[in-house]
Order: C-alpha cells, then structure tokens, then sequence
C-alpha cells in the first residue's frame, strides 16, 4: 500500500518591525486581502514562472515546483495540486507488464509528483490553514515556503513577514488521550540493538549493519482501550511534555533495555486516526494517515476522494484553533 498523509500548517502575517499579527483579510490599511494575493500567486505568477530552488547558483541538483491549472476557489477555500520534484541523477524506467525499459531517465530531467493542497483562509482572524498531502516520507511545504515567500516578499518590498509552522492543536491532543482515543502507541528507536541478535558481539563488527529503524509497538485491546494505570501515566507525562521545553521524549514510557528516540500516538478523531509524532516537544507533529484512500490510474489520490478528507481534517482543525468549523 503507497503511503500518503495530510499534514496541516498555519498561515500568519505580520508587518515587519513589529510583534502583532496581522488579519488575513486586511493586511495592509488599504485593506488588501492575503486571499487575493495567494490567488494571484497561484493562477498568475506560479503558471508562467515556475519555481527552480537550489542551494546555490552552481548546484547540479535543482527542485521544482509547477501548480495545476485546475485551482478551485470556493469562499475562502483554495484547493488544488501542486506537483514537484528534482533533477540531478539518471534512471532506469522498467515496464513490469511489458518486461522492456520503458524510458532512460537523465539527469537534467524531472520527476513531478502530485501533491493536493487545501487552504483556510478567514478575513476575520490573524491566522489559516494549509494542508499539504504527503507521499511516502515526501512534501511540498519547504519548497512552498521558499517559492512564495520569494514571490511575496517582491511584491511588498519586504514590509511583510510571511509565516509558515506546524499546526499542533494541543487540546486537541490533550482530548486524544484524555478520552482513551488511543489505539496504538509506537516507540521507534533509530538502529538495530546489537543485544536483540543471538549471536557473538565479534560475528557482525560493523555498525553500519545496524543501519535502520526498530519498533515496539503497543495495540490498544479489542475494546479499544489501554490498561488504565498505563493510560493514565502516560496522559500526565504527556501533559508535562506539552507544557515544558526540556523534558525528553525518552522519559515518557519506561522500558526496560530499550532506548527509543521517538513516540508516534494514533489515536482516533471522528471517523479516522490521527498521528501524533512527538520526537520534540518544540517540533511536535499532527498529522493524518490516508494510506488507505482510493487512488486513480496514475497511482495517486483520487482528487474528489482526498478534497473530501482533508475537509473533514480541516473541520476538526478549525474548531481547535478558532473555536468554531468556519466552513461548516
């Protein structure tokens, strides 16, 4: 099964010099709507100038970012696909089905993988909401960042900040736990113990070989819940996690002769299951898991099918950080 995620960001303005946020819908005293200049962004500039972004001007390795013509706009919703990749290294294309290479890859051309998008946007608040579709371990949202930060920054001479961060919706994540949401716990350490092979320290001297990521990982019972002393301690941990800057993610859960680095929380939201990623209390991440969604012929998410879900996603997320679902 292909593995695609959504993953949700906030959007905040602010002029330059100065601590307040600005309203999404007047960010200047002219009344300039930032719905209109990401609208403008997408249909006008990013069409006809695609973004090339590399390190620097000498770098063979070069990442692009096009947007499909087909942008929806309805109210203050944006939707649409973005597509990206990079060029750099040469491949060989093989037609399983035909059992004949298909296509030489060089290294001056370019995969371009579909990425669905979907902006909030409310005239009335300081701050929206992007969500970015991921596929596998890959996304758009540096490669956004950079792209129209560039773009907004030409436009305004600088006098603006443009702000992109991980949305994380700790009472959301505190209701998650407080109200035994929790299906499945994974604590993930980055290597391989050498104590799990039965074999002599000497038989495999290279670390190298350890390379990899090993998992514990804990299910909820049949009836959905974990065991109560267990639950309960780690709600309060998690709560001093949430609310400290130095308390690390190895303290959470004990366990004896394994030392994770990480712990990924699902846990049910509505009809679907939410992961929390918290390798870092100051990077904590929230996002959703659509592994399973319907896929159209070209292997990547049906675009009715995924503007669907990550609508209800948005829904759950507006009522966290507005207080209300805005586009209900």
């Amino acid at each position: 099964m292909l593995n695609f995620s959504l993953a949700p960001y906030t959007i905040r303005i602010k002029q330059k010099g100065t601590s307040n946020y600005l309203y999404i819908g007047k960010i200047s005293n002219s009344g300039l709507d930032f719905l209109d200049i990401i609208h403008e962004y997408l249909i006008n500039f990013l069409p006809n100038s695609p973004s090339i972004i590399s390190n620097s001007p000498t770098d063979r390795v070069k990442k692009i970012l096009k947007v499909d013509p087909n942008i929806l706009k309805i109210n203050r919703n944006i939707s649409g696909r973005f597509r990206a990749g990079e060029n750099g290294y040469s491949s060989t294309l093989f037609n399983i089905t035909t059992d004949v290479v298909s296509y030489e890859r060089v290294p001056f051309d370019v995969e371009l993988i579909p990425y669905y998008f979907l902006m909030s946007l409310p005239s009335d608040y300081d701050r929206g909401i992007i969500i970015f579709q991921r596929f596998k371990n890959f996304g758009v949202k540096s490669l956004f960042f950079q792209s129209f930060n560039h773009f907004f920054n030409n436009k305004f001479s600088n006098e603006y900040t443009f702000e992109m961060n991980p949305l994380v919706p700790a009472d959301l994540i505190r209701t998650c736990i407080r109200d035994r949401r929790i299906a499945k716990v994974r604590l993930i350490k980055q290597s391989f113990p050498r104590d799990m092979f039965d074999v002599p320290p000497d038989a495999i001297p290279n670390d190298e070989e350890f390379e990899g990521t090993c998992e514990l990982v804990l299910n909820a019972s049949k009836k959905g819940n974990l065991l109560d002393k267990f639950h309960n301690r780690l709600f309060n941990k998690i709560e001093d996690f949430l609310d400290s800057n130095d308390t690390s993610v190895g303290s959470l859960i004990e366990v004896k002769n394994f030392d994770y680095d990480n712990i990924k929380i699902e846990a049910r939201v509505g009809h679907s299951m939410k992961t929390i990623d918290l390798s870092n209390s100051k990077k904590i991440r929230y996002y959703e898991d659509i592994s399973g969604i319907d896929i159209d012929t070209d292997g990547h998410p049906k675009f009715d099918i995924i503007d669907t879900r990550a609508k209800a996603f948005l829904s759950d997320l507006s009522v966290s950080i507005w207080g209300a679902d805005l586009n209900a």
